[in-house]
């Protein structure tokens, strides 16, 4: 009876351990990053990982962008944070006032509803265009379908 008794409380008390269990598993990292640079701008794009590793959604997205390599979500200066993106899809963003013929690293983390934030995934070198040129980029081209399809060139 006793037994009985002590197994219908456990049962009763899953539900509140398990919401009591906070979700530990961050974001993949990043992995698939594209950075396209102009005389004095700049265009980084990448697929978003999930939630949970590969699983569900994150919730929200760190660029970040440095004249040093960057080494954790730490370094290098934020200069874009929103929403992310379902998993799998593309994210996209410009920045524009840069200066040309400059080095710049740039990193992108993600974050999930429990505040657990991916790892350093992949870091792109993308010096911005020599003074004399006067390429530009912009989102817009990037993300226009026939341009995914034929391998993100971010021209």
């Amino acid at each position: 009876m006793l037994r009985s008794v002590l197994s219908v409380l456990i049962c009763l008390l899953c539900p509140a351990l398990a919401a009591a269990d906070p979700d530990h598993t961050p974001p993949d990292p990043i992995t698939v990053l594209e950075v396209s640079t102009g005389k004095t701008t700049m265009v980084v794009a990448w697929q978003n990982t999930g939630d949970d590793g590969t699983t569900g959604n994150a919730e929200a997205y760190e660029v970040r962008r440095s004249s040093t390599t960057i080494t954790s979500r730490q370094s290098g200066q934020l200069v874009a944070s929103g929403p992310a993106g379902t998993s799998g899809s593309w994210t996209c963003t410009d920045y524009s006032d840069l200066s040309c013929n400059s080095p710049f690293y740039v990193a992108v983390f993600l974050k999930d509803d429990h505040n657990n934030w991916s790892a350093l995934g992949t870091v792109v070198y993308a010096p911005t265009q020599e003074c004399n040129t006067s390429l530009e980029v912009l989102c817009f081209n990037f993300l226009r379908p026939e341009t995914r399809e034929s391998g993100g060139e971010l021209a």
